[in-house]
């Protein structure tokens, strides 16, 4: 049985004047499994927080179903709810005048928890998100990093089967980033929690999410695995550090090839490109070589999410 299921999900709004239908999020179908991290890619204004608002209750949708463990968002809304914790960006979930212990006291009160059954609770999430030393601290005077860890253990306190985070490293430094991830990865795996990320940063849902669908204007345009993603990137990417700048005439040349980027800061150029045909790769060489460019490295760089991303979705102008 899959822990989330989405059947022709679709929100309207009406624009400023009425006059308009806007069409947030666009027919959206899938079936996430209990235990997998799926994460949300895309643009600004794609649907990804609209479609996390519909699964958790805060927007109902215009049309389509949201299914949470096989109830019905909107016509079994307690039952759906108790199976779902939540973290929308901006670590709105939590007061910043309490400390973590108290908040994480607050809402396994006010979510129906016995007193004996929270105090275990928080021990537990205090001690995951090494936050034990800081549970007496105003939540306020926390790092960043460190809110944001309260704020998805305040999800957590009622041991909810469905996570949904939007944006959950946004803003931290790369240790906080790393630890968080480690530690929704680890909350997945160890405890068969099923979540949703929506984020814009690849390299966190490369890392974290074992599918990820890309959302562009309301609709899914892709949905797979991590590794099937990848394999559809064709291209080798390869970089070239030249000794100096490109002259002219060189640069005409170069500029006719397609997929070719180039960078220059006075003192080293950097040539980026895409190649699907690896004899274009010995043209380049040669074509720099004839106009006696001196080449200090090339390097192959490795597939990541990012490029998939631009090809599918490509930038706007």
């Amino acid at each position: 049985m899959f822990m989330l299921k989405l059947e022709e999900l679709r929100k309207e709004y009406k624009s400023f004047l009425g006059k308009k239908k806007i069409i947030a999020v666009d027919k959206i179908d899938l079936e996430v499994q209990p235990g997998e991290i799926v994460g949300f890619l895309g643009p600004n204004g794609a649907g990804k927080t609209t479609t996390i608002k519909m699964i958790c209750g805060l927007v109902n949708p215009t049309k389509g179903q949201v299914l949470i463990d096989g109830y019905d968002i909107k016509n079994e809304r307690k039952k759906a709810l108790k199976k779902i914790g939540v973290v929308l960006e901006g670590s709105r979930n939590i007061y910043w005048r309490l400390s973590p212990y108290e908040n994480l006291r607050y809402f396994g009160n006010i979510r129906g928890m016995r007193t004996k059954q929270i105090k275990t609770k928080i021990d537990k999430l205090l001690h995951f998100f090494n936050l034990y030393e800081r549970k007496n601290d105003l939540t306020q005077k926390l790092s960043r990093g460190m809110q944001q860890k309260v704020a998805i253990s305040v999800a957590l306190v009622t041991s909810p089967l469905l996570l949904l985070l939007d944006e959950p490293v946004l803003g931290l430094d790369p240790h906080s980033s790393n630890e968080l991830q480690e530690r929704i990865i680890k909350i997945a795996k160890e405890e068969g929690k099923t979540i949703i990320i929506a984020t814009h940063q690849m390299d966190v849902a490369q890392k974290v999410c074992d599918r990820i669908a890309i959302i562009n204007k309301g609709k899914i345009v892709v949905c797979d695995t991590v590794k099937k993603l990848l394999n559809l990137l064709e291209a080798q990417h390869y970089e070239f550090r030249i000794e100096g700048s490109l002259n002219s005439e060189c640069k005409d040349k170069l500029s006719k090839i397609s997929h070719l980027e180039i960078n220059e800061d006075g003192i080293e150029t950097l040539i980026s490109i895409n190649i699907i045909n690896s004899s274009l790769l010995y043209d380049i060489i040669n074509l720099l070589k004839s106009e006696g460019v001196n080449i200090i490295e090339i390097r192959k760089q490795e597939v990541n999410l990012e490029k998939l991303y631009f090809q599918i979705v490509p930038e706007r102008k």
